[in-house]
């Protein structure tokens, strides 16, 4: 899933970048170097729309957008 500038409410990131709900990623908390930004509440339900058709399929016809899957 694309997040754009537009899909922050606060701050951002430099590049275009994704949200993977189809993926987990772990990292070390020394890892992070502090918050860049913070999701719109459209950007946020987005997400979590994508991550409830991952977890229940046959409630959509279409499948989620996953753009990590290269």
């Amino acid at each position: 899933m694309t997040l754009l500038q537009a899909a922050f409410a606060h701050g951002g990131l430099q590049r275009t970048s994704y949200a993977c709900p189809g993926k987990l990623f772990t990292a070390h908390e020394t890892l992070f170097a502090g918050v860049s930004g913070q999701l719109s509440e459209a950007a946020r339900q987005a997400v979590m729309e994508q991550i409830f058709r991952l977890l229940h399929p046959q409630a959509t016809k279409n499948g989620a957008e996953n753009r990590c899957d290269d």
